[in-house]
């Protein structure tokens, strides 16, 4: 019995549904806000420091790295930059290769997770941050008093 589409539409059309199936995982699952900033302890950048935000509702959270100029910026997935939307609790985590640590006035502790027991103390206004859709840009100005002491 003879197909109904010969193979020279068959490789056409496969290839056209192959496009639209990667067209389709390009939108993030759920609705995210970008998110970014700038961490600083006493006005200097704070370079790699993971920073999370993670959603009062429930959800996957977010995280970033800081760069040298203590720059961040939210990734929701590998893929996708961002935070889900709605009230967030956020962290902040010093990781062991931080300038910080280099100072040697700490020395990076390890636990079951990267930077577990280098918390950094949030003051109240800083623990708890909305996300909404569009760019809102959150920045963290932080104090000696603030990090984990030795």
């Amino acid at each position: 019995m003879k197909s109904l589409l010969s193979t020279n539409t068959r490789l056409p059309l496969l290839l056209l549904g192959l496009c639209l199936a990667i067209a389709g995982c390009a939108e993030p699952p759920v609705d995210l806000g970008y998110v970014s900033g700038v961490i600083t302890v006493d006005g200097k950048p704070l370079d790699n420091v993971n920073i999370s935000f993670r959603p009062m509702a429930g959800g996957r959270p977010s995280f970033g790295l800081t760069n040298a100029s203590g720059q961040y910026t939210l990734y929701h997935t590998s893929k996708f930059q961002g935070a889900e939307l709605g009230e967030h609790k956020v962290e902040i985590d010093l990781m062991p290769n931080s300038s910080y640590y280099a100072k040697k006035t700490l020395t990076p502790r390890m636990g079951p997770q990267l930077g577990d027991g280098s918390s950094v103390a949030l003051g109240q206004d800083m623990t708890m941050k909305t996300v909404s859709l569009g760019s809102q840009t959150y920045d963290f100005e932080l104090s000696m008093s603030q990090l984990p002491k030795p």
